[in-house]
């Protein structure tokens, strides 16, 4: 199991740059993760995409953005 978070998009710096995390969760995988916040926020994964970030959260720092 992984820890990842969901951080909302900035506007100023494009989709990659993460704002502080504002929901945790622990999962198999990345697809798993995003699907859980995506039924948490009960939106369209495309309305989801739009304004929020999955990310795992690893400790060497190479974090993967989705």
């Amino acid at each position: 199991m992984a820890t990842y978070i969901m951080s909302i998009k900035s506007r100023n710096a494009g989709d990659n740059i993460l704002n502080s995390a504002i929901w945790r969760t622990e999962a198999s995988e990345l697809s798993e993760a995003k699907k859980y916040f995506v039924e948490l926020k009960q939106l369209k994964e495309v309305d989801f995409d739009r304004m929020f970030i999955v990310t795992e959260i690893r400790k060497d720092g190479n974090n993967e953005n989705r």
